[in-house]
């Protein structure tokens, strides 16, 4: 599911748990790509820099991105992939339960 076509359609602000998985999904998209940088994460997930930098700071510090400084780019890890993948399953029991 788009998150922000779940939140546009739901007519609410976005919790910390979807901007996360907005974040990252964002950067899982772009592993063909071998990462992403910070602008491409704010235009694909609709969020500020100011907090997607602090989302950025927070991820990287629980092991679910990688920063290439190199490159200047992000990447996910497995514990990331993880994360992405338990979330699909919720949206999925939520969803198979009729909960709105």
């Amino acid at each position: 599911m788009n998150i922000f076509y779940f939140h546009t359609m739901t007519n609410r602000n976005r919790d910390r748990n979807e901007i996360i998985e907005s974040i990252m999904q964002c950067v899982k998209n772009a592993m063909a790509q071998e990462g992403i940088g910070i602008t491409r994460i704010m235009y694909n997930s609709y969020v500020p820099y100011n907090v997607v930098n602090q989302y950025l700071k927070f991820l990287i510090q629980n092991g679910s991105l990688e920063y290439h400084e190199p490159n200047k780019i992000y990447s996910i890890t497995e514990k990331g992939l993880r994360f992405l993948e338990l979330q699909n399953k919720l949206h999925e029991l939520i969803k198979g339960k009729g909960i709105k």
